[in-house]
């Protein structure tokens, strides 16, 4: 629930390219569920290329596929 509601926000255009990503506490918090369940999200969220994640470094939405292919 939580990965597709935040996948819905990136798709929309409520969250846009290269803007940050709610934290896993912030996340975990906020929907009242554990760390673990909101990085698991988060990892469903990378894995299907919505995010990027560095450690040390907060998670920013992904350049949108027809964005990224414009670039190049």
């Amino acid at each position: 629930m939580i990965a597709k509601d935040l996948a819905d926000a990136i798709k929309d255009g409520t969250m846009l390219p290269g803007e940050d990503v709610p934290t896993v506490g912030d996340i975990a918090h906020a929907r009242g569920v554990s760390v673990g369940t909101a990085r698991r999200a988060f990892a469903q969220l990378r894995e299907d290329g919505l995010i990027q994640v560095s450690r040390g470094c907060r998670g920013i939405v992904s350049p949108r596929q027809e964005e990224a292919s414009d670039a190049a």
